[in-house]
C-alpha cells in the first residue's frame, strides 16, 4: 500500500467517532483510495459521484443501490435517516461512503440540499453515540463521509455540512 493509503487506513481505524472529511480533488483518485482500502475486511468502502446524486430522485435511487438499501426503502427523506443508521445488511465495521465531485451536490435544489444535509447531519450524530442495544445484529460500528470536490467548492460545502470535518490536504 502506498503512503498516502495507508494514511486512510490507519486515519479511519484510529478515528473512534463517525466523521466528514473533505478532500480536494488534486490529491489521489478515489479509485485508488478504493481499491486498495477495499483489501480491509473491516472497511466497506462506497465510490458515488456528486453528479449522479443531484437530485432526490437520483439520490435515492443511487444511495440505495451503492448501500443495498432493503426492498423496503421509501425513498424519502425519513426512511434515507432510517436505513443509513440500521445498516444491518452490511458487512465491515467502517462504512466509508464517498462521494466524488461533491460540489454537484451544490446543483440540487434548496429544499432537497437542506434536508440532505439535515439527513447526513443526524446521521453521522446517530454514528457518534448508537443506541447500546444487544437487539442490533449488525457489525457497522462507524460511518464516514468523505466529500472530494475543487479546493474552491469547500466554503460552500462547509456551509452546507455546517459541522466540524476533518480536512485533509496535500501533504497527506
Amino acid at each position: 500500500m502506498s503512503s498516502y493509503i495507508n494514511h486512510w487506513y490507519n486515519h479511519l481505524e484510529s478515528i473512534r467517532n463517525s466523521t466528514i472529511h473533505f478532500i480536494p480533488s488534486n490529491l489521489s483518485t478515489l479509485e485508488d483510495i478504493r481499491r486498495d482500502l477495499g483489501r480491509a475486511k473491516d472497511i466497506r468502502f462506497i465510490l458515488t459521484n456528486g453528479v449522479e446524486l443531484r437530485s432526490c430522485q437520483l439520490l435515492m435511487e443511487n444511495l440505495a443501490k451503492l448501500l443495498c438499501f432493503p426492498k423496503y426503502f421509501g425513498k424519502n427523506w425519513d426512511a434515507l435517516y432510517d436505513c443509513l443508521t440500521d445498516l444491518e445488511w452490511m458487512t465491515g465495521t467502517i462504512v466509508v461512503l464517498t462521494i466524488d465531485d461533491a460540489d454537484a451536490l451544490l446543483q440540487m435544489p434548496n429544499d432537497d440540499l437542506s434536508k440532505f444535509s439535515s439527513v447526513v447531519n443526524r446521521t453521522i450524530d446517530y454514528w457518534q453515540n448508537p443506541p447500546d442495544s444487544t437487539e442490533m445484529k449488525r457489525s457497522v460500528t462507524n460511518f464516514h463521509l468523505i466529500l472530494r470536490a475543487e479546493h474552491s467548492a469547500f466554503g460552500r460545502l462547509m456551509d452546507w455540512i455546517s459541522r466540524p470535518i476533518c480536512i485533509h490536504g496535500k501533504d497527506q
